[in-house]
């Protein structure tokens, strides 16, 4: 049983395999945590894009402007979409309505509508599914 997600064993288990790919210390804290730890997750991200200070650092520039680490902090709207895709369509909703208001707040940093996570991953990642990666936000380095 996943914290905070009504999800039957079919959907549970492909939410996990969803997974199977990701760090251990990803999978344990999702296991741990649940949604709940997906959403503070990616609230913390864009709140520090807001303000333009860093989880991990007191250099944002070092940090969150840093282009690879904030792909791989972004990372986490990915495992939203995984949950997202796997639940019914009732809990979709409802995760659903927790994560809106923070996409909006993330929509509202990006500049451009440019794809940069490089060649060879637009086709896995299209515009209308994963729109996070197209246009990098505000203060954050290619």
């Amino acid at each position: 049983m996943i914290p905070g997600i009504t999800a039957n064993p079919n959907e549970e288990a492909a939410i996990w395999d969803g997974f199977s790919s990701w760090a251990d210390h990803f999978r344990a804290a999702f296991g741990a945590r649940g949604i709940d730890f997906l959403i503070q997750s990616y609230e913390q991200l864009v709140r520090s894009l807001e303000t333009q200070t860093c989880a991990h650092s007191a250099d944002y520039a070092s940090c969150c402007g840093d282009f690879y680490e904030f792909t791989n902090d972004l990372s986490v709207r990915d495992a939203v979409q995984i949950v997202l895709d796997a639940v019914c369509e009732a809990e979709r909703g409802r995760i659903g309505a927790r994560v809106a208001p923070i996409d909006e707040r993330y929509r509202r940093q990006q500049v451009g509508s440019e794809f940069f996570l490089g060649k060879g991953a637009e086709a896995r990642y299209g515009q209308t599914k994963y729109w996070w990666y197209y246009g990098l936000p505000r203060g954050v380095r290619p």
